[in-house]
């Protein structure tokens, strides 16, 4: 299958018509409490989907999550196998993967796969927002650093 196929699946088995990329190859679907964007390069060669779980904690005392997120990350044992990531240009912490339309077969399989990811970014922006709430940290005010595309990458 290719994203272009999975995506109106999805669409189809959430009750959901035309949930297809837009110009920009992008596509998001809101949840009760979570929103979900995917996005492809131009010709369609990648596709990720990714969720912002919530500002980047700055105090000293988020060093033990970011420790947590770290362990977290390897082989992606506590991320549904997904990737924990700091979005330096919005200062979020967000959850992303690489979505292989190949490797389904069926629309059922990325469901599956959707739903592991969901619930990881649940999970992680539950840890975020009680971790924001013990330190009393909030959003930055600007940009973590200067965000510099490489080429092929995701803007």
């Amino acid at each position: 299958m290719t994203i272009d196929e999975l995506l109106p699946a999805l669409g189809q088995e959430l009750g959901l018509s035309g949930l297809v990329l837009d110009e920009n190859g992008t596509c998001a679907i809101a949840f009760d409490d979570m929103a979900l964007t995917f996005e492809t390069l131009p010709d369609r060669s990648r596709a990720v989907v990714h969720a912002a779980l919530g500002p980047a904690l700055l105090a000293a005392d988020a060093r033990a999550l970011f420790a947590e997120a770290l362990s977290a990350n390897y082989f992606g044992r506590k991320t549904g196998g997904a990737v924990l990531a700091l979005d330096d240009m919005k200062g979020e912490l967000v959850l992303w993967r690489d979505i292989v339309p190949e490797r389904y077969a069926a629309v059922g399989e990325f469901i599956r796969d959707l739903e592991r990811f969901l619930e990881a970014a649940r999970s992680w922006g539950d840890r975020l927002r009680e971790a924001s709430r013990k330190t009393g940290d909030g959003a930055p005010t600007a940009p973590l650093a200067p965000q510099v595309p490489l080429p092929g990458t995701f803007a």
